[in-house]
């Protein structure tokens, strides 16, 4: 295995172990590193995070939560990955509130045309 790899893998391990799913923050940064854990879960056929990844969206779906910026609506790529690999719609719902957001937000060329 390449050594760069294995330290992704080992920091994977330890964050998940150090940082619990209920305390991450609902916004990109925290929206990267869960969507990295399912690439690793992904590129190797397992389904090592995904007990993680699921807490995290049981509990913000259970919680609420704002989708009303670019940086709220980064984890709908997770819940989206989520969805496909469970099946479970509560995922895809979280999926297209994001998704929803994208649609109606302002776009900058809206805001501020071009002359």
């Amino acid at each position: 295995m390449n050594e760069n790899i294995g330290k992704v893998l080992q920091l994977a391990q330890d964050s998940t172990k150090r940082f619990a799913p209920t305390k991450l923050g609902w916004s990109w940064g925290q929206a990267l590193f869960l969507y990295g854990l399912a690439l690793i879960d992904q590129e190797s056929g397992a389904d090592k995070y995904q007990d993680y990844l699921k807490e995290y969206y049981d509990y913000y779906i259970k919680k609420g939560h704002r989708v009303n910026t670019s940086d709220t609506s980064a984890p709908g790529l997770g819940a989206y990955i989520l969805y496909r690999q469970t099946g479970e719609e509560k995922y895809f719902a979280e999926a297209m509130r994001t998704r929803q957001y994208i649609a109606d937000a302002p776009k900058v060329v809206e805001v501020c045309p071009i002359i």
